[in-house]
């Protein structure tokens, strides 16, 4: 059995609204991802190693919020998800 090790080119940067357990578990090799913290009721779309937005959801909110989310990213690809003011408004 072979192993393989990969690494990140560019450190990653963690939003401080998602716990560190939550988001090793979940990080992903390719962007855009999300990471949905369970402990602090929130969502983040990671788009690169610098950048990333940040929703409150709670467990009940995450579907809608995946749908709005996914509806966005129909409509306008490039600008998918609006920022956070943008989606406090909503």
């Amino acid at each position: 059995m072979e192993i393989s090790k990969v690494a990140r080119r560019d450190s990653l940067c963690k939003p401080d609204a998602i716990c560190l357990r939550c988001f090793n578990s979940q990080q992903q090799l390719r962007f855009p991802f999300l990471v949905y913290c369970e402990h602090r009721n929130t969502l983040a779309l990671i788009r690169s190693a610098r950048d990333s937005t940040t929703f409150p959801c709670a467990p009940a909110q995450l579907h809608g919020l995946l749908a709005r989310l996914d509806s966005a990213a129909v409509r306008t690809p490039r600008a998918a998800v609006p920022s956070a003011d943008q989606a406090a408004v909503r």
